[in-house]
């Protein structure tokens, strides 16, 4: 029998851990008789973060991904006692969550550690990389001493561009850049993007903020103040995290009530209180939405 990188002594072949790899180690069986050998792979449980491409093979370091991709890649996280958990930095470290592995349901708890790391979402074990990114378009994700570097390719203007969190500075930033003759859906991807680098909705908008003349500009606002109002995580909080967070909905979906009626600006909310707004609304958003729309109706 031979074993690869092994050291063969007097009670086996001993193997450094740091041999096996993704591959494993190649172990050939020789038989006696002369026969023709048998090559076996000796694996060990990998225990940690991995992320896949398209044909599963396990990727490492800094990776660029096209926008249309993203759904290739997959992700999965094995834990045990000793690792269950790794940081995930989103959109150029302005969001730092720890991902903590819940082993009753196999789920990976949220947290986020710029707020005493509170919990805002759960998401699973595994899964695909756009779930991971939670609508961002960069990430940084760190397990033990091991690093993926991700950027989406195409998604360059969101991190690129520095707007003022105004009515009018979204406007005319929107039309400047239709204007450019960019593709109405790429278009439409990169200004989704803005509303997590600068903590805002594109809802928050009135028809009466952009101007209705050129017809193609007006129906893209419309479409796009539309799906602001419906962009969510891909996994939201569960029915006992909705209760424990209910003030906080009730809160913010008043002052979302008190905007729409011009009695409050959320633009001119802080980036605290924005990003706390924006991290609620799409991680409760059916009870979000149904406290907002009761409002409404009173």
């Amino acid at each position: 029998m031979k074993v690869e990188k092994a050291e063969k002594t007097d009670d086996g072949f001993v193997c450094r851990k740091d041999d096996f790899g993704d591959d494993g180690l190649a172990v050939t069986l020789i038989p006696e008789d002369g026969g023709n050998p048998v090559v076996l792979r000796l694996q060990i449980p990998y225990i940690g973060f991995s992320l896949y491409d398209a044909e599963g093979n396990k990727v490492h370091g800094e990776l660029s991904i096209p926008q249309d991709k993203v759904d290739d890649y997959t992700y999965e996280f094995v834990g045990d006692d000793n690792n269950d958990r790794f940081t995930l930095q989103l959109d150029s470290n302005r969001l730092v969550y720890m991902c903590v592995l819940r082993h009753e349901d196999h789920q990976l708890v949220v947290r986020n550690q710029r707020d005493r790391l509170s919990v805002v979402d759960q998401i699973p074990t595994e899964g695909k990389l756009s779930e991971l990114l939670m609508n961002t378009n960069s990430a940084l994700i760190k397990n033990r001493n091991h690093r993926w570097r991700i950027q989406i390719e195409g998604t360059t203007l969101s991190h690129e561009v520095e707007l003022n969190v105004d009515a009018a500075s979204l406007v005319a930033f929107a039309e400047e850049q239709m204007q450019k003759g960019m593709e109405i859906d790429e278009l439409g991807q990169h200004l989704m993007a803005l509303e997590q680098k600068y903590h805002f909705q594109w809802f928050w908008l009135s028809e009466d903020d952009w101007s209705h003349d050129n017809p193609v500009f007006d129906m893209f606002m419309k479409q796009l103040c539309a799906f602001s109002y419906v962009s969510q995580n891909p996994v939201q909080a569960d029915a006992l995290m909705a209760r424990n967070y209910k003030r906080k909905i009730r809160r913010y979906s008043s002052m979302l009530k008190a905007h729409k009626r011009g009695e409050l600006n959320l633009f001119e909310e802080s980036d605290e209180v924005r990003a706390e707004y924006l991290r609620i609304f799409q991680g409760f958003h059916q009870p979000f939405v149904e406290a907002f729309e009761k409002e409404e109706e009173e």
